[in-house]
């Protein structure tokens, strides 16, 4: 499995949990304001980190120009 591979496999993961993050909003399982933050934060934190997996990806493009 390549790094390339390995990036994408964990953003798709990343997106599954997003999805599921906002699944359970729509469909009103957050039971109070405080859950309500925290799966907020949640959806914050994993579109970070795949904003760390595109620029991993932009960093390994210019190395490979």
């Amino acid at each position: 499995m390549t790094l390339r591979e390995l990036l994408e496999k964990i953003k798709n993961e990343l997106l599954k949990r997003k999805q599921q993050l906002a699944l359970d909003l729509i469909d009103g399982r957050v039971s109070d304001f405080e859950s309500y933050q925290r799966n907020v934060g949640k959806a914050e934190g994993l579109m970070d980190a795949h904003q760390v997996i595109d620029d991993i990806y932009e960093k390994l493009d210019k190395e490979d120009a």
